[in-house]
């Protein structure tokens, strides 16, 4: 497990990402939005080494409307069956945190 900082358009959302996709009128886009303007980007992306995001899609898509050309990355080595399962973990993890 590695911290970079990568460029945004080499990420690519996973397309079995269970949460749902947001759009900038929802209250919990908006608030994700807040809190990067007010406090920065201060909680990095998980990422797979082949780019794919596992953790952070909501994030990801407001870093993109802010213009944001790159982002901090956690990236881990996993195969697409552990990639899925911790997708899986981070999600129900941020839904206890209210996030």
């Amino acid at each position: 497990m590695e911290i970079q900082k990568i460029e945004i358009n080499k990420l690519i959302p996973a397309t079995y990402n269970p949460r749902k996709d947001l759009k900038p009128e929802d209250e919990e886009y908006k608030k994700i939005k807040r809190s990067i303007l007010e406090f920065g980007f201060v909680s990095p992306l998980v990422i797979n080494k082949d780019m794919t995001v596992i953790g952070g899609h909501q994030r990801l898509k407001v870093l993109q409307e802010l213009g944001f050309k790159e982002a901090e990355c956690i990236i881990v080595d996993l195969d697409k069956t552990k990639e899925k399962a911790l997708n899986i973990a981070l999600n129900k993890i941020s839904r206890r945190m209210g996030q």
